[in-house]
């Protein structure tokens, strides 16, 4: 119930649980000294209950190739009041019918009829709705931090499932496709130049695009969830795509005799038109679907707009900045 309560102060509507009604439950406290006294057990009495609410078969009727078992229990409408039931005879030791409220304690009490599980845990789960224009990883911030502190009996832990629990496996899985596409786009990019070294300064301008990701997610106050995610593994692409052709055009200057300087800053003159044309073309045609995409494309719009903004801008200055540096500085590339 308190969970509940702090969800529906998060903003979260329609919010339920799975632990349904309560149904009554007939409960036989049993006064062990009197019973023992009088020689009845327990089995005894529990046979009583069995008999009385779901029959104790006696024996069987056959009817042609058919056998029907023969039951006994109460009439129905003894077995919905609880008085009649205490009113039943238990047979002692010594042949005498003791009635049943003398030894015992009929009473009833409410209980939830099921118990649901998770991953053969008892657990409660409590579900709910975001409101219509709001994500639900935004109700889930406003209700982390009073959830977490609930003080919870020893035993019981707090879970956060749904979309939440999605979100997290779906980090994980684009983790694991993120390191999947930089090697193979490492292993490209090794067979293309013929060169460890220089795959390694394409692979280091990478994360340029992720910064401006990152800023991207920030201004349009968008969620990191798989949208964002996804594309940020498409912006790696694209960004070793244009740091490729940047570099091709140095080799191709430096084959033609340029100095190392001179290479550099006419690989960057030369490629910032087109490198440019497409970048602005690929944000006017974002631009859009961030406005007018809703929740689930902004995320992704803004990690592409902003990534390549900010790639674009770094890559043209701080790759040729690194080729310099492996070159001229360190000689680890002749």
């Amino acid at each position: 119930y308190r969970v509940a309560a702090v969800l529906r102060e998060a903003g979260a509507y329609h919010v339920h649980d799975d632990l349904g009604r309560r149904m009554p439950v007939l409960l036989l406290d049993i006064d062990q000294e009197r019973a023992n006294a009088l020689g009845i057990s327990n089995a005894q009495i529990g046979q009583l209950a069995q008999s009385a609410f779901h029959g104790l078969p006696v024996t069987e009727l056959r009817d042609g190739d058919h056998l029907i078992p023969v039951v006994i229990r109460l009439r129905v409408e003894d077995r919905n009041e609880a008085d009649k039931i205490a009113t039943l005879y238990v047979r002692s030791q010594r042949d005498e019918l003791v009635p049943l409220n003398h030894i015992a304690t009929v009473r009833l009490q409410p209980e939830y009829a099921t118990l649901a599980r998770f991953n053969q845990w008892r657990a409660v789960t409590v579900k709910a709705y975001a409101r219509s224009g709001e994500l639900a990883s935004r109700v889930v911030a406003r209700a982390r931090a009073p959830l977490q502190d609930l003080p919870l009996p020893p035993g019981y832990r707090l879970e956060f499932a749904g979309e939440e629990k999605e979100l997290r496996q779906s980090r994980a899985e684009m983790a694991v496709v993120m390191a999947v596409s930089l090697g193979l786009i490492t292993l490209a990019l090794v067979a293309q130049f013929n060169s460890v070294l220089k795959a390694v300064v394409v692979l280091l301008t990478v994360p340029l695009g992720l910064v401006g990701a990152f800023v991207g997610l920030t201004v349009f106050q968008a969620p990191l969830g798989f949208m964002a995610l996804l594309g940020m593994v498409s912006l790696a692409g694209v960004v070793v795509s244009h740091i490729i052709v940047l570099n091709d055009f140095i080799e191709e200057a430096r084959a033609q005799g340029l100095e190392l300087k001179t290479a550099l800053v006419q690989a960057g003159l030369v490629r910032l038109r087109a490198v440019l044309v497409t970048v602005l073309a690929t944000m006017g045609g974002l631009v859009p679907l961030a406005i007018s995409g809703g929740e689930l494309w902004r995320p992704l719009t803004a990690v592409h707009i902003f990534g390549l903004l900010f790639a674009t801008a770094l890559t043209l200055l701080v790759m040729p900045t690194l080729y310099y540096v492996f070159a001229a500085r360190l000689r680890w590339i002749r």
